[in-house]
C-alpha cells in the first residue's frame, strides 16, 4: 500500500518533459501563480498580468502581507521565478526568452537542483518511485524554492496536501 504513480497533466507547456516532471510542476505552480505563465507578483489581488515573454518582467512590487510585508518582490511567471534566481538559471540552460516553455525548463532544472542540494537525491527517481510516503519530503525539500510548500516562508501547502495534489 501507500503506492501512487503521477498521471500526466496537461498544464504544463513543455510536452518534453516527463508526466512526473509535468505533475510535480503542475502542484508547485497551483499555489504559486494558480498556474498562469503571464502572472507577475504586486496589485491588490496579490497579482498582476504581463504579456510579454521576452524577457523577465522584473518589475518590483511592495509586499502588503505575510512575514516579508514592507519589501519588494520581483516574482513572475507560472513559478514565481525571482529575478537573480531566472538570470542564473536562464543563462545556465541558455534559455532565451521568458517563454511558458523556458519557464518550465528553468522550473524542472530549479527543483532538481534544489532537491538534490537538500537530500543529495535524485528527484526524478524518488518520483518515479511511486511512494505517495515520501511526497511530503519531497515539497518540504523544494520549499526553500517555493515558498507555499510546506516548510516555506508562506505555506499554502501542507505536506499532505502536495502528495494528494500531485497524485491526482
Amino acid at each position: 500500500g501507500g503506492r501512487g504513480a503521477a498521471r500526466p497533466r496537461q498544464g504544463i507547456f513543455s510536452k518534453d518533459l516527463p508526466p512526473e516532471a509535468a505533475a510535480l510542476l503542475d502542484t508547485i505552480a497551483g499555489p504559486e501563480s494558480g498556474g498562469e505563465y503571464n502572472v507577475r507578483y504586486g496589485g491588490p489581488h496579490g497579482r498582476q498580468y504581463f504579456q510579454d515573454y521576452a524577457q523577465h518582467p522584473h518589475i518590483q512590487e511592495r509586499i502588503t502581507s505575510g512575514p516579508n510585508r514592507g519589501e519588494t518582490s520581483g516574482a513572475a511567471g507560472r513559478y514565481q521565478f525571482i529575478y537573480p534566481t531566472w538570470q542564473r538559471v536562464a543563462a545556465k540552460l541558455g534559455l532565451q526568452d521568458f517563454s511558458p516553455r523556458s519557464q518550465d525548463q528553468a522550473a524542472w532544472y530549479l527543483a532538481q537542483e534544489r532537491y538534490n542540494n537538500t537530500t543529495g537525491r535524485d528527484l526524478l527517481s524518488d518520483l518515479r518511485s511511486g511512494d505517495a510516503r515520501s511526497l511530503p519530503g519531497i515539497g518540504r525539500a523544494l520549499s526553500g524554492e517555493w515558498a507555499s510548500l510546506e516548510g516555506g516562508a508562506q505555506p499554502t501547502m501542507p505536506g499532505g496536501r502536495f502528495a494528494n495534489t500531485y497524485l491526482t
